[in-house]
């Protein structure tokens, strides 16, 4: 949800700063909490997740998103000897 890839030698952002990064953040907790405690829940179907199920989402996340880092650090490190 955060972008946090930008270009080469482009100014990097802290989102904290961002209004609209913090409100789309807000925003996402806000309705995901509400579609999970409130009658919403029954109509749609959503069930708690076990520990286990919560871990491999955990796990498929952060690699889904990790695996690009070597790949920035490679590109920085390019960018940087020329």
């Amino acid at each position: 949800m955060l972008p946090s890839a930008t270009a080469p030698g482009a100014p990097r952002r802290n989102w904290r700063g961002d209004r609209v990064m913090r409100l789309a953040a807000f925003m996402t907790l806000l309705l995901l909490g509400v579609s999970l405690y409130s009658p919403i829940h029954s109509f749609l179907k959503l069930a708690p997740l076990s520990l286990l199920q919560f871990f491999t989402a955990l796990c498929i996340a952060a690699v889904s998103v990790l695996w690009y880092e070597p790949v920035k650090a490679v590109r920085n490190r390019k960018y940087k000897e020329t």
